[in-house]
């Protein structure tokens, strides 16, 4: 699977470096406005890198978007994302509120993680949860 991994920060940098040993993935963009950052991705890592997401998917065929941006930004670029037909993963949380989730798109797919395990099954009955098919979490003890 082909990824454009948006946000060049720590985990972004963490994440480019895993995906690069694993022998079905590939990172074929990054994406930041930071100039340390694209100078990291570009130079350390011989993955190009875009200002946007946008200049990157019409750039380069990409499979999947990962979304490793501050959590205030994880929901635009989350919906930029599934519009452009991509698989999307994103770390906690994929938005900050409840109704930040519904409010730009009018789906019902985004729920902060805290809500998704809370009440998942009531979602999913009330129809305002599409059906899950994985869910991964990791908890680290530092």
């Amino acid at each position: 699977m082909d990824f454009i991994v948006v946000g060049i920060g720590f985990w972004g940098r963490e994440w480019c470096k895993l995906l690069k040993t694993h022998q079905r993935a590939s990172v074929v963009a990054t994406v930041d406005v930071n100039e340390a950052a694209a100078n990291w991705s570009q130079n350390e890592q011989g993955i190009p890198c875009y200002p946007s997401l946008a200049d990157a998917a019409e750039k380069v065929p990409a499979d999947a978007v990962l979304v490793v941006t501050n959590p205030g930004q994880h929901k635009p670029v989350i919906i930029e994302a599934l519009r452009l037909g991509k698989h999307v993963l994103v770390g906690k949380p994929m938005v900050t509120k409840s109704e930040r989730g519904e409010d730009a798109t009018g789906s019902k797919r985004l729920m902060p993680n805290s809500d998704l395990f809370e009440s998942r099954r009531a979602f999913q009955e009330s129809g305002r949860l599409s059906k899950m098919f994985s869910i991964f979490d990791r908890i680290q003890e530092n």
